[in-house]
């Protein structure tokens, strides 16, 4: 009943594969996030960027365990 009729495809195998390619597009935009911060420290000189920059990169963290999370569960 998960197969679609003519193509013999599991519905959830697809819906795992479509989570997963998310998932990795949101881990490309976490490293385009890390590189513009960067660019934006080094351009402009200001107290907050430092925290900025840091933040820049637990949000890559963040991107890479969900990552790793959506591997080990799905």
């Amino acid at each position: 009943m998960d197969n679609i009729p003519l193509l013999g495809i599991n519905v959830w195998v697809a819906a795992k594969y479509f989570a997963i390619v998310g998932y990795l597009v949101y881990l490309v935009f976490a490293l385009v996030v890390v590189k513009q911060t960067a660019m934006m420290v080094g351009t402009l000189e200001v107290p907050i960027g430092r925290f900025i920059k840091y933040l820049s990169y637990a949000h890559l963290l963040f991107a890479i365990g969900v990552l790793a999370l959506a591997f080990m569960v799905l």
